[in-house]
């Protein structure tokens, strides 16, 4: 989104535009390197295969990172995400295509400051929900 939402346009339960990303091995490597990450579930597709999972584990942060930037693409500037919290409840793997979706819960003013408060989730290529919480995001 272009600009800054506005508080007085948002209309009941509006949906929050998707976000969609796939996930690549090489992007799965870097951000372990970045977070300083080393746990081998993250980027070795062998050595997850012999423990019982499909391929490399993408980490549960990352995860929270792409719905942070479904959020702040919505809100736009100089608005500001306030907190997100979420919970990792299934894994994602390699070449998976992930939506982030979220809509508003509900909205209310403290002060000068306009809050929106929101469901926000991430669902896999199959529909499977990976990831669920809830985010606060200030629009002045």
């Amino acid at each position: 989104m272009t600009g800054q939402l506005h508080f007085e346009k948002l209309g009941e339960d509006p949906e929050i535009p998707p976000y969609r990303v796939t996930i690549s091995k090489v992007q799965m490597m870097m951000y372990a390197a970045a977070t300083w990450n080393p746990n081998r579930v993250h980027w070795d597709s062998d050595f997850c295969r012999e423990r019982g999972y499909a391929d490399a584990n993408i980490a549960g942060p990352m995860l929270g990172d792409y719905l942070a930037e479904m959020l702040v693409q919505w809100i736009g500037d100089p608005s500001r995400l306030r907190s997100l919290e979420f919970l990792n409840r299934d894994l994602a793997f390699p070449d998976d295509t992930l939506t982030c979706r979220g809509k508003v819960k509900g909205r209310r003013r403290e002060g000068n400051t306009e809050l929106i408060d929101c469901l926000v989730w991430v669902e896999n290529q199959k529909g499977g929900v990976l990831v669920q919480g809830s985010a606060l995001v200030s629009l002045s």
